[in-house]
């Protein structure tokens, strides 16, 4: 998971990823609760493609994401622990395709 940053910058304090922020601190973590940080649930379905790319990342390292097949994705996705399809909200190409970007993403191979 990101951690997140306080940013004094313009738009005055505001949490947010450190991505050379000059004014960017640590966050405390009694302010952390304040400002609310990101919670996980604990089942995600197909339209969480970010968390997805992040879970397929960390179990995955050394797979190249673009390699593997729309097919094979699939399985994997569905293989994560806490993913459950939701009713309504089935899998097509375009949700995986943005699973792989994400996970691309996550490995740093779009930089």
């Amino acid at each position: 998971m990101a951690c997140l940053w306080l940013c004094t910058g313009m738009a005055g304090l505001t949490s947010m990823p450190r991505h050379g922020c000059p004014k960017a601190t640590a966050m405390p973590p009694s302010l952390a609760i304040t400002v609310g940080s990101p919670v996980m649930s604990k089942t995600f379905g197909w339209l969480d493609v970010v968390r997805i790319g992040e879970e397929l990342a960390d179990r995955h390292p050394d797979v190249d994401p673009l390699t593997v097949r729309f097919v094979d994705l699939r399985r994997m996705v569905e293989a994560l622990p806490g993913f459950k399809e939701e009713e309504g909200h089935p899998v097509n190409e375009k949700i995986l395709e943005t699973i792989q970007s994400y996970w691309r993403g996550e490995r740093g191979d779009d930089e």
